[in-house]
């Protein structure tokens, strides 16, 4: 790829691939096409079972869960439009601009609703339309009390084309990358139901899991947090919580948590605040250790986050609480697995109190029942869980970064 040259910039894309050099030409929508829909079907012609799926605008691109008849089908379709295999269909309500390139399944539309441009050049310029539909930020006529893209809306939209090789070009190189994104979600996804199911199975509330490694046949002891050597400390400092002059930067400073800095399980920096390496001196009872649970006991009610290696030393402010437990009788990594599967969240925000101001008092935590094992065991469920997170975290990670450069080039790769 090369970038384009200054006195270019105006009618050519900043990025573009080696050997064009052409400038592009902006066209309103409505100059190429006319936007159709379908006809409209209504509630009573519908059900929940059928041969032609129906989508409405809220299962657009999703699993519809409407059907409609073969008959109304055919009949519909013979009448009135109906896209071609290749269309790009547009949502014009709800969330404006959501798109679905139809790959020609028996499907209806709800008229109105989901609309397409009708052209003459529908599978050449439909691919590029395809990727440039992600980079507009439609707009619904001013004045509208229900947000809607109208059709002239669609029309008067102005948009760059070059011509048909660069158009080929883009859209093939950028619908690759959709494919590489979408790959490494589904990955993500697929590895969120294994940890789910692992944690739904393992902490099921029962004397022997329905998973278990092989060579462990013994019971599994049901016991209060506060029966064990766990302690619980919250982050109430009194008199010495920080004040706005004990606040500095990352640069200075030690990580002072907040509940929008944990998030299933993990501690995370964004948007962190961070207090002077005096204050966080005199702030004892909050220094974290490796193996601690950190848990929001205000605002954000029951989100979780584990301390690793990287975390030791930081610092916790009100609205969170420290889980500390005793190595010789419980892993805190084991005990954080607990509390993310479905049984453990649903005992820790059964302890919430208060109307106005929600929070989980600490002698409420200690009530909840908790599974025990042997310490071997809870070191093997949590290295497989730890194993899984961090492919998780890989898929996730390159996901999104593979969806930032395919942001900027959306930016750079178009005018």
């Amino acid at each position: 790829m090369t970038k384009a040259d200054k006195e270019g910039q105006r009618k050519a894309p900043i990025l573009r691939f080696k050997g064009f050099t052409d400038d592009w030409e902006q066209r309103k929508l409505g100059e190429i096409g006319k936007v159709r829909s379908c006809k409209r079907i209504y509630r009573n012609q519908t059900s929940n079972i059928g041969e032609i799926p129906f989508y409405k605008i809220g299962t657009f691109g999703k699993e519809a869960d409407s059907f409609i008849s073969r008959e109304l089908y055919e009949e519909y379709k013979e009448k009135f439009s109906f896209p071609q295999v290749g269309d790009v269909l547009i949502s014009a309500s709800g969330t404006l601009g959501r798109i679905v390139t139809y790959s020609g399944e028996n499907a209806y539309f709800q008229d109105s609703n989901i609309v397409w441009l009708d052209n003459d050049n529908h599978l050449a310029l439909n691919k590029y339309l395809e990727i440039y539909y992600q980079r507009i930020h439609w707009k619904a006529s001013e004045g509208s009390t229900i947000k809607r893209l109208y059709n002239s809306d669609i029309e008067k939209t102005i948009i760059s084309i070059p011509k048909r090789d660069e158009q080929s070009k883009i859209s093939e190189y950028l619908k690759l990358l959709n494919k590489v994104i979408a790959l490494y979600e589904r990955k993500f996804k697929l590895l969120s139901r294994v940890k789910k199911y692992f944690l739904d199975n393992l902490f099921a509330e029962k004397e022997y899991p329905n998973l278990r490694f092989k060579g462990f046949t013994n019971t599994w002891e049901k016991i209060k947090l506060k029966d064990t050597q766990t302690t619980l400390t919250d982050g109430n400092y009194a008199n010495l919580y920080p004040k706005p002059t004990d606040m500095t930067d990352a640069d200075k400073g030690i990580p002072f948590l907040t509940g929008g800095n944990l998030k299933d399980g993990i501690l995370d920096l964004k948007n962190a605040k961070y207090i002077t390496k005096e204050k966080h001196s005199q702030l004892r009872s909050g220094h974290l250790e490796e193996d601690d649970i950190v848990i929001a006991v205000r605002g954000s009610l029951g989100e979780l986050g584990y301390v690793t290696k990287q975390n030791i030393d930081w610092n916790i402010n009100s609205q969170l609480a420290i889980i500390r437990t005793s190595k010789n009788e419980l892993i805190g990594n084991f005990l954080l697995y607990f509390f993310l599967s479905s049984k453990g969240k649903s005992k820790l925000l059964s302890r919430q109190t208060g109307t106005a101001l929600k929070q989980l008092p600490l002698q409420q935590l200690k009530t909840i029942v908790i599974p025990k094992t042997l310490l071997l065991e809870q070191q093997k469920i949590s290295n497989i869980l730890k194993t899984i997170d961090k492919t998780i975290s890989f898929y996730k990670d390159k996901q999104q970064h593979l969806a930032e450069i395919k942001n900027t080039l959306l930016n750079t790769m178009f005018i």
